[in-house]
């Protein structure tokens, strides 16, 4: 099962025991950020690693939808992963119980998406 714990707040919204033993995929092993290519380069084995992954990258969260979908319609994929092995839990401020976001086969989210975490990007696109 992979877990995948999104914020689009801070880190600091996720539990401290979710953040000891954890992959941000967003980070380099020296904490250093990384850019979209190299998340989407790591994400196959951060996603197998069997850690939690804490994350606020949309594209990480993209790669992982993608490879849903393309495992669904028997596609070549970097990674074959189905909705059903993934749980995903969206967390708010700090304090509020996390949501659980559930993916159908077509890797789309079958729950809305709280606050907007891809909305924000609609006018960067498109304006």
């Amino acid at each position: 099962m992979i877990r995948i714990h999104v914020t689009n707040t801070s880190f600091r919204a996720f539990p401290i025991e979710l953040r000891a033993n954890c992959i941000i995929p967003e980070l380099s092993p020296d904490s250093l950020p990384l850019t979209p290519a190299e998340v989407i380069k790591s994400a196959p084995h951060n996603l197998m690693s069997g850690k939690d992954i804490v994350t606020c990258s949309e594209v990480f969260i993209l790669f992982a939808l993608y490879c849903v979908r393309r495992t669904t319609n028997g596609e070549i994929t970097p990674l074959e992963i189905k909705s059903s092995d993934v749980l995903m839990y969206y967390y708010g401020a700090k304090g509020d119980a996390p949501i659980r976001l559930r993916i159908d086969g077509d890797g789309e989210f079958v729950d809305h998406w709280p606050n907007g975490f891809f909305d924000e990007r609609v006018p960067l696109l498109f304006d």
